[in-house]
């Protein structure tokens, strides 16, 4: 915990390590690493500079969701100011409470664009349409038998080594063997327009 006094706040707050959230803003999505958290706001590291009192909506874990407003950002960092206090230590308890869950599902976000499954029986065209730091959810004409190895094609030349976690009625899950990158994932708008 860091209390801080800059600006005549007294705020503690909460640092994180390696926790994602969910941040909607208009027009655009993506998974930001959280530096820290208090009562009043939350900071995140991440490459992508919203403008100054744009509204964000901030997704912690299933079912506990935040707004704020953007109050500054630059440096690789982004502070956010939430529309109503909250209690940040009960926050963090929440969190880690969920990720404990037996139902418990990584943060992911929506997207729309296609990409190839190289099987051993050769390419199979999807559309993905959900991200996850290690996952991708898609649909396609055919069902795959879980745990099947394959390689995810995004892009000419980039590709992912991964597994079949699930497929049933022409939607299917797989995990990654190595995670996307934080960059890749703070923007979706960015990335695809990449693949």
């Amino acid at each position: 915990m860091v209390n801080s006094e800059k600006g005549g706040r007294n705020d503690d707050r909460h640092i994180t390590v390696y926790r994602f959230a969910k941040v909607e803003r208009k027009g655009d999505a993506g998974l930001w690493r959280i530096g820290n958290i208090s009562n009043r706001g939350i900071m995140f590291e991440v490459g992508v500079s919203p403008c100054p009192n744009e509204v964000l909506t901030i997704t912690l874990s299933d079912g506990l969701v935040l707004r704020g407003r953007v109050v500054w950002s630059g440096d690789g960092k982004c502070g956010v100011a939430f529309e109503e206090a909250v209690n940040a230590c009960e926050i963090l308890r929440q969190i880690v409470e969920d990720q404990e869950a037996n139902r418990y599902r990584p943060l992911r976000v929506p997207v729309s664009f296609p990409a190839q499954l190289l099987t051993k029986d050769g390419p199979v065209t999807i559309s993905v349409t959900t991200l996850s730091r290690s996952g991708v959810s898609f649909t396609c004409l055919r069902d795959f038998t879980p745990d099947t190895e394959i390689f995810l094609a995004l892009i000419d030349g980039v590709w992912r080594e991964g597994r079949i976690c699930w497929s049933r009625k022409g939607q299917g899950g797989l995990s990654l063997k190595l995670p996307f990158t934080v960059p890749d994932l703070e923007s979706m708008e960015q990335f695809q327009r990449r693949v």
